[in-house]
C-alpha cells in the first residue's frame, strides 16, 4: 500500500481559492467599516456645529419689533437674532471668523421665522413674539444635521 503525503494540486487550489474569498471579503468589510465610520464622525462634527451656532443665536437678544439692526462686519458682532436672519456660511467658522479647517463642501444655514404662540407649527407673517430658528448643516449638499429652537421676545 502506497502512502500519500502532503496536498494534491487540487486540494492546494482549493484552499488558495477559499483564502483568497476570505480575504476579499474581509477587506471589503474593513471598506464597509471605514466608510461607516466616517459617516458617523461627519454627523457628530454636523451635530457639534448645528448646536454651537444654536446657543450663540438663542443667547442674543429679542428686542421685538424695532427697526432691523445693521449687519456688522463679523458674526462676533451680532447682538441680536434678526442679524441671523437668512445666514450662510462655508465653510462654516468660528464666532471670532476663524476658520474651522472644513473643506469648502461644509455648509451651515439659518432660516428665522415668525410663529404662532397659538400653534408654534404655523409660521405667521408678522412678529408674534415668537420665533423658530433653524439650523441645517450640509455636507456636499447632503443633510447631516438640523436643529430647531424657540425663541420668545426679551
Amino acid at each position: 500500500m502506497r502512502q500519500t503525503r502532503g496536498f494534491s494540486l487540487v486540494e492546494s487550489m482549493l484552499a488558495v481559492l477559499v483564502l483568497s474569498l476570505i480575504a476579499v471579503l474581509a477587506m471589503e468589510a474593513a471598506g464597509n467599516s471605514a466608510r461607516v465610520q466616517k459617516t458617523l464622525v461627519d454627523k457628530q462634527l454636523a451635530d457639534r456645529l448645528a448646536d454651537s451656532l444654536l446657543a450663540e443665536i438663542t443667547s442674543k437678544s429679542y428686542p421685538g419689533a424695532t427697526t432691523p439692526a445693521a449687519l456688522p462686519t463679523t458674526r462676533g458682532s451680532y447682538t441680536r437674532i434678526d442679524q441671523y436672519a437668512a445666514f450662510d456660511e462655508s465653510p462654516p467658522t468660528f464666532r471670532s471668523g476663524e476658520n474651522a479647517n472644513l473643506a469648502a463642501t461644509w455648509r451651515r444655514t439659518v432660516e428665522l421665522s415668525f410663529i404662532d404662540p397659538a400653534d408654534p407649527t404655523r409660521t405667521v407673517p408678522t412678529d408674534s413674539g415668537l420665533r423658530r430658528i433653524s439650523i441645517t448643516v450640509l455636507r456636499d449638499s447632503t443633510v447631516l444635521s438640523q436643529r430647531v429652537a424657540l425663541r420668545g421676545r426679551d
